[in-house]
């Protein structure tokens, strides 16, 4: 270490946070996708926090830091999924107009949840398990609507906007979230396609609207 060098300045890295931080990070991402591998080959109920611990290449004592229960890991899993929906509704171009603009981005939006459809037969035991999950999703909704707005500014809703519009929003974005679940299950495949022309419509009219 240079003389004129703190410990903490040799430990931080030019993104800002500290070499610990991320190694505790990759550990929490190595131990959600061995959970994920483990959960989706075994099941949840056949699967220990040893074959955990195996996959992810840490001990299980590791495992049991970060998550000290099966139902937290589940929690972690739809969490880091919830980030990923997150992604897929920021690709939206801030010029899309015409319903064919936003069926486009909803054909993006709904190959991205089906890389994810073995996960969400999964997360029926977190939910149960949890009382504030409807709070969770109510959060997730409003965290869908920001990822919106941040490349398309007509669908930011704040203080200042209308309970209509408000509401007309977290509408706008549980028929989004229908239409890609439908289309991750093989016997609504036929439904999808009228699905992606009703909401493609029905974003095109809002944004006309604001």
């Amino acid at each position: 270490m240079k003389p004129d060098q703190s410990e903490s300045q040799v430990n931080r890295t030019q993104g800002g946070g500290s070499i610990r931080q991320l190694q505790k990070e990759a550990t929490r991402r190595a131990i959600i996708r061995a959970a994920r591998a483990c959960f989706l080959t075994s099941g949840v109920a056949k699967t220990s926090f040893d074959d955990i611990a195996a996959r992810a290449g840490v001990s299980r004592a590791t495992v049991y830091l970060y998550y000290s229960s099966k139902e937290h890991l589940l929690l972690g899993m739809l969490e880091e999924d919830w980030e990923a929906q997150c992604e897929l509704f920021r690709l939206l171009r801030a010029d899309a107009r015409s319903p064919d603009d936003f069926a486009s981005w909803l054909q993006q939006v709904i190959a991205g949840y089906r890389t994810r459809r073995g996960s969400m037969g999964l997360y029926a035991l977190a939910v149960a398990q949890s009382p504030e999950m409807s709070d969770r999703i109510d959060g997730q909704r409003d965290r869908l609507i920001a990822a919106l707005g941040e490349s398309f500014p007509a669908l930011v809703l704040d203080e200042h906007s209308s309970m209509e519009k408000r509401v007309d929003g977290q509408l706008m974005v549980i028929q989004i979230e229908h239409v890609c679940l439908m289309a991750t299950r093989e016997s609504q495949e036929s439904a999808v396609e009228a699905g992606i022309d009703l909401v493609s419509r029905r974003m095109a009219a809002f944004v006309a609207r604001t």
